[in-house]
């Protein structure tokens, strides 16, 4: 979730247009996290999502849940996580010239090629 909020807050300080995912949200306290920290569009389960929406007010305000979603008050309870401090980065660099490799998204990307591979064998 450090890593949504240190997005929002990138591209807030240069105003950019950018819209920000938050994948996988597996859990209504990370959804509210998302949207707390400035999400736009989140991937999240069916089951997540019913259980965010059995926890708004009822009956919702005219409008629906927009401006609603999140309780007032609301902190994210990070656990056990060790928190991810922002940096400022210099956004007027191309991407290639910034170290995106991570061993787990390496692990994730050879596990989609081999899913990928067999399904289409």
């Amino acid at each position: 979730m450090d890593l949504i909020k240190n997005i929002r807050k990138m591209y807030d300080e240069v105003g950019s247009h950018v819209e920000i995912l938050a994948a996988s949200i597996r859990s209504t306290e990370h959804l509210l996290a998302s949207f707390s920290y400035g999400a736009n569009i989140v991937t999240v389960p069916a089951k997540a999502i019913r259980a965010w929406v059995s926890s708004l007010p009822s009956p919702l305000p005219e409008g629906g849940v927009r401006g609603v979603g999140v309780p007032e008050g609301f902190v994210y309870d990070r656990k056990e996580l060790k928190p991810i401090p922002y940096q400022s980065i210099n956004l007027s660099k191309g991407w290639r010239e910034f170290n995106i490799t991570h061993p787990l998204t390496e692990k994730g990307i050879e596990k989609f090629a081999a899913d990928w591979n067999a399904l289409i064998a």
